[in-house]
């Protein structure tokens, strides 16, 4: 079987649809009654026919031939994914000279927008400016962002985009005095979204979990 790597994909968005081929290297038909699976359903996502494949109705694969089934990719978080799926057959029975390999193997990799990057904590604290939401994650209660100048009358910017790097809402534009402010979040649908406040040279961007 093949296996499948993903590669970067945006946090929030699908990769293309992958095709995954299961071949038949032998003379003989090759017969797959049942499978197993070790994956996140809501983050790969098989579109064809294994999920049919049962003890009653097996997949049957001509000698030489191939069948096909189909995957996507949806990651939730910034990390590396890992899935796999074993295919039960008459392998063993083809003859040891055939090369089997039962497993594919899915790999890929959640990733930030390219232009909504989220920093470490302290890019800005220790010159008197900082960025934060209140509560996070954000449930069914409104949130607030709390955020502090470091200087007095400086232009300010703060804007909440979403997981693709959309611009939602523009919240500050315009010069602040020096000290703590808050203000209120828009109501968001649940997801991922990011504030991005420039201050000057100052630039924090903080991740927004919104849940249901």
């Amino acid at each position: 079987a093949d296996d499948v790597n993903f590669g970067n994909t945006t946090i929030g968005s699908t990769s293309e649809i992958r095709e995954v081929k299961i071949f038949n290297p032998s003379p003989e038909k090759l017969i797959i009654d049942n499978y197993s699976k070790t994956w996140d359903e809501n983050v790969f996502n098989e579109k064809g026919t294994i999920t049919y494949i049962t003890k009653k109705t097996p997949m049957e694969i001509k000698a030489y031939d191939s069948a096909a089934f189909f995957i996507e990719f949806s990651p939730k978080e910034e990390k590396e994914y890992e899935g796999k799926i074993y295919f039960y057959s008459n392998s063993g029975e083809i003859g040891s000279e055939i090369q089997i390999d039962p497993y594919c193997r899915l790999t890929g990799k959640g990733i930030l927008p390219d232009n909504v990057e989220e920093n470490g904590d302290d890019y800005s604290i220790n010159n008197g400016f900082s960025l934060s939401i209140n509560p996070s994650p954000i449930g069914n209660k409104s949130g607030h962002i709390e955020y502090e100048i470091g200087v007095d009358n400086i232009q300010v910017v703060i804007n909440i985009y979403d997981i693709r790097a959309n611009l939602i809402a523009e919240l500050v534009n315009s010069n602040q005095i020096y000290g703590k402010h808050s203000i209120e979040l828009p109501n968001l649908n649940s997801g991922v979204y990011f504030c991005k406040m420039q201050a000057g040279k100052y630039i924090e961007i903080k991740k927004i979990l919104v849940g249901e």
